[in-house]
C-alpha cells in the first residue's frame, strides 16, 4: 500500500502540468490575437510561430481580470456546475475584451515589457543607398525618426510619416543599422 500516496502525487503532478500547458496555450493564443489586432491598425501582419511577445501580451491581457475573477468566483465555481451557455458567454466576452485591450491598453505598455508601444528609431545608410521611401534627415546618412512597430529577422516595420500610408516595411539588408532614440 505504500504506492498509493506516490500514485496520488504523480496524478496530481500530471493534472497540474496539463492545466499549466493549457493555460500557457491560451495565453499564447490570446497574446497572438492582441498583437495581430494591434499590428493590423498599421496594415501589418506578422505570423511568426514562436514569439515571446505573444505570451507576454497574453499575460498582460489576462493577468488582471483572471486574478480578479479568481478571487471573486473561486468558491462559487467549485460549488456549482458550469453550464455550456456560461462557457460560451465568457468566450464572447473574453474576445471583446481582447479587441478592446489591443486598441486601448497594449499600445501603452512599453515594448521592453512585452507591450506594443512603438520605439522611436532612425536608420543609417550603408554602402548602398537607403530605399527612397525612407526620408533622410537633411543631407546626412541618417533617416528622420520613425516609430518602430515590428522587428523581425528580415525586416523592420515603421509607421509612415505620410498621411496616405499607414506603415513601411524596410528590409534589414537595405540599411546599415538602426538606433533607438529617446
Amino acid at each position: 500500500m505504500p504506492d498509493a500516496p506516490l500514485t496520488s502525487e504523480i496524478s496530481l503532478i500530471e493534472s497540474l502540468s496539463k492545466v499549466f500547458a493549457i493555460a500557457l496555450g491560451i495565453l499564447y493564443l490570446l497574446g497572438f490575437l492582441v498583437v495581430a489586432a494591434y499590428l493590423s491598425q498599421f496594415g501589418v501582419s506578422s505570423f511568426s510561430v514562436l514569439q515571446l511577445q505573444y505570451l507576454l501580451a497574453g499575460i498582460w491581457l489576462l493577468g488582471p481580470p483572471v486574478l480578479h475573477t479568481t478571487i471573486l468566483h473561486a468558491q462559487r465555481r467549485f460549488d456549482e456546475r458550469v453550464v455550456p451557455e456560461v462557457l460560451t458567454g465568457l468566450c464572447v466576452l473574453l474576445m471583446a475584451f481582447a479587441v478592446w485591450f489591443s486598441v486601448r491598453i497594449y499600445p501603452l505598455i512599453p515594448s521592453s515589457l512585452g507591450g506594443g508601444k512603438p520605439l522611436t528609431v532612425a536608420f543609417f545608410e550603408g554602402d548602398k543607398k537607403m530605399p527612397e521611401e525612407i526620408q533622410r534627415q537633411g543631407s546626412t546618412r541618417r533617416s528622420i525618426p520613425y516609430k518602430l512597430v515590428l522587428s523581425t529577422d528580415k525586416y523592420y516595420v515603421v509607421l509612415s510619416p505620410s498621411s496616405k500610408e499607414r506603415s513601411l516595411e524596410v528590409s534589414r539588408e537595405s540599411v546599415a543599422g538602426m538606433v533607438v532614440l529617446e
